[in-house]
């Protein structure tokens, strides 16, 4: 009887492989040869699911930010009734490379935006939920702001910008070198102090 294949699972495993090379080798390093290597698949087998390196990495990084996504938005939720700066901490908690996937993903997101100018196609995958997720940011900023937790003349877009500028900048930081994880958290958690100035009226 032949095996029955999941082909929506080894295509998952396979681009696994591939974030796995570009985040230690960066994108130029994930030709479908290595990653035919690396998977255990043969080169055919890699062809078959992804006749092209371009389609190979498109859709390895838009499976990173779906998942991404899912992650973060989930731990949003779950953050939710302990309060806007609580929903704010979850997310940079999410997006740090301080641990777990997280590293990878900062590792593979710098990669790609360094080699995104030579391939052009990848540019959606990478940037096109940014405008939801500064939306839901600014909307979480006005919630905190309707309680009374930050400042009334506050504009949540703009801190919003600011917000996903900056951890998106301290993940790199991260990713490089830069900045220890213990000093992406600190200049994170320093920001939202200076957001959240007031306390609830009674």
């Amino acid at each position: 009887m032949p095996k029955v294949v999941d082909h929506e699972q080894r295509r998952r495993g396979i681009a696994e492989v591939v974030l796995r090379i570009v985040a230690a080798d960066g994108v130029a390093a994930a030709t479908l040869r290595r990653v035919a290597a690396e998977s255990g698949h043969a080169m055919g087998t890699i062809q078959h699911y992804f006749h092209t390196t371009r389609q190979m990495l498109q859709y390895a990084i838009a499976l990173q930010e779906k998942e991404r996504a899912e992650r973060i938005g989930a731990r949003a939720r779950a953050e939710w009734e302990n309060g806007p700066r609580a929903v704010l901490e979850g997310i940079m908690d999410e997006v740090l490379p301080t641990g777990g996937p997280q590293r990878q993903e900062a590792a593979v997101g710098l990669a790609y935006y360094i080699a995104w100018h030579r391939h052009p196609e990848l540019k959606e995958s990478l940037f096109k939920d940014i405008p939801a997720a500064r939306a839901a940011i600014a909307s979480v900023i006005a919630d905190a702001q309707q309680r009374g937790l930050v400042d009334e003349g506050a504009e949540p877009d703009l801190e919003a910008s600011v917000f996903f500028a900056l951890i998106d900048a301290l993940a790199s930081a991260v990713a490089v070198g830069h900045q220890s994880p213990e000093e992406a958290v600190a200049t994170a958690r320093y920001h939202l102090d200076r957001v959240f100035t007031t306390r609830p009226s009674t």
